[in-house]
C-alpha cells in the first residue's frame, strides 16, 4: 500500500488478498474475494490460515450443480472463519447471478444501481494530516466522512475536523478502543454535532453501548455485528442508533441480508463498511449495499486509493460521491487476468 491506514487496533500497511475463483462446466466464471490480513486485528483470522483452510473447504463445491438456494457457507464451514469462507460465497453468488443472466445488486434485491459513498480517514501523526485527508474527500463531494478516534487522541481531532467543516456529516469511529469507564470522556463528543460515534466499546459490551447513548450520543455498531444474533441484541438491549454491516466480517452475503432486513423492520440505519479490498470484493460490496435499508452514505474507497494497481476493468469508480453500478450480469466488470496473474503470490487449483 503506498499509504498505511492506522486505527487503534493497529497500522496495516499491506494488504495481501485471497481470490477464489469458481469455474463452472457451461464455462462461467465467478470471482469472490476473502480480505484476511497478515496479522490479527479485529479478528484472528490471517491470511496464511485462510489459504490453508481454503485448501479444505473448497472441495464440496467441485461437481455441485450451480442452485440459488444452496448455503455454500453452511456446506462448507465447520468452524468460525467468515473472513476467510466470504470469499467461496462471493464467487459462488457471482456464478449464480450469471447463470440468471442477472446483475448481482439485482441478485441481493436491489433496485437502485448508485450507492452514495462515505469515507474514513484514519489516525495520522498530524492533525494537519488529517484535515488535508477531510479536504480531499470533501473535495470530491463525499457526504459523509468518519474519522478514526483512539484513546488520547479524540476530542481535539473532532474539535478541528468540525471548525473547519462545520456542515460536514462527521462521524468517529473508535474501533473499541474505550472503556465503561471513558462515558464521561466520549459524551464531550456531543458537543460536535456527529452523526455518530462507531464501536467506542468492545464488542460484546451492549451494557456500555446503551449508557452512552443515554448520555445523548448516537451509537453506531460495527466489531459487535457478526451475525443475526448478535445484532438482534443490540436492537433488544437499546445499543444501537445505527447499524455498520461489514459482509466479511459476517461471513455472509445471506447472513448480511437478514441482518438487513431485521434492521429495515425496527428503523435502525445502515452503512456498509470496508475492508481495503480489491476492485472485486468492493464492486460485490457495492452490489449489497444497494439494497434499500442503506440509507447512509457506505464506505466504497476506489481501491485505487489505497493499491498501487486494482485488477477490474473497468476501475471501480466514485464520482460526486455516487458510485453507478453496473447491470450486467453477475459482478458485472471484467477481471484483469494479466494483472491478477501478475500480482499473485501463490495460485492452487481445485481438483487437482
Amino acid at each position: 500500500m503506498p499509504h498505511p491506514f492506522e486505527t487503534s487496533f493497529g497500522v496495516i500497511a499491506d494488504r495481501p488478498a485471497v481470490i477464489v475463483k469458481l469455474t463452472s462446466d457451461s464455462g462461467l466464471v465467478g470471482y469472490g474475494e476473502s480480505s484476511t490480513l497478515d496479522m490479527p486485528m479485529s479478528e484472528p483470522e490471517t491470511t496464511a490460515e485462510a489459504v490453508a483452510l481454503l485448501q479444505k473447504k473448497l472441495s464440496p463445491l467441485i461437481g455441485m450443480p450451480i442452485n440459488k438456494d444452496l448455503d455454500v457457507v453452511k456446506l462448507s464451514a465447520d468452524d468460525r472463519n467468515p473472513v476467510s469462507f466470504f470469499g467461496i460465497e462471493g464467487a459462488y453468488l457471482d456464478l449464480v447471478a450469471q447463470s440468471q443472466n442477472i446483475s448481482l445488486h439485482h441478485f441481493f434485491g436491489a433496485v437502485q444501481s448508485k450507492v452514495e459513498a462515505g469515507e474514513s480517514v484514519g489516525l495520522h501523526p498530524s492533525l494537519g494530516e488529517v484535515l488535508a485527508e477531510v479536504e480531499k474527500y470533501v473535495s470530491a463531494g463525499l457526504s459523509r466522512v468518519k474519522v478514526k478516534i483512539a484513546h488520547g487522541r479524540d476530542l481535539d481531532i473532532i474539535r478541528e475536523v468540525r471548525n473547519a467543516f462545520p456542515s460536514l456529516c462527521l462521524g468517529a469511529d473508535a474501533n473499541t478502543d474505550y472503556t465503561r469507564g471513558d462515558i464521561d470522556h466520549l459524551a464531550k463528543l456531543a458537543e460536535y454535532d456527529l452523526a455518530f460515534v462507531e464501536q467506542p466499546f468492545k464488542a460484546d459490551d451492549y451494557a456500555s453501548h446503551a449508557a452512552l447513548r443515554r448520555t445523548g450520543i448516537k451509537i453506531c455498531l460495527d466489531e459487535t455485528i457478526r451475525d443475526f444474533e448478535t445484532c438482534r441484541r443490540a436492537i433488544q438491549e437499546k445499543a444501537c442508533d445505527m447499524v455498520n454491516i461489514k459482509p466479511a466480517r459476517i461471513g455472509s452475503f445471506r447472513e448480511s441480508k437478514k441482518i438487513h432486513d431485521l434492521c429495515v423492520e425496527n428503523h435502525i440505519p445502515l452503512f456498509g463498511g470496508g475492508r481495503l479490498e480489491t476492485g472485486i470484493g468492493k464492486t460485490a460490496n457495492a452490489a449489497f449495499y444497494a439494497l434499500p435499508g442503506f440509507t447512509e452514505a457506505s464506505d466504497i474507497t476506489p481501491p485505487q486509493d489505497y493499491l498501487e494497481s486494482d485488477v477490474i476493468i473497468p476501475p471501480f469508480e466514485v464520482k460526486e460521491g455516487i458510485h453507478e453500478i453496473s447491470n450486467l450480469p453477475g459482478l458485472g466488470v471484467t477481471i484483469n487476468e494479466e494483472k491478477l496473474k501478475g500480482l499473485c503470490v501463490e495460485h492452487y487449483t481445485f481438483p487437482r
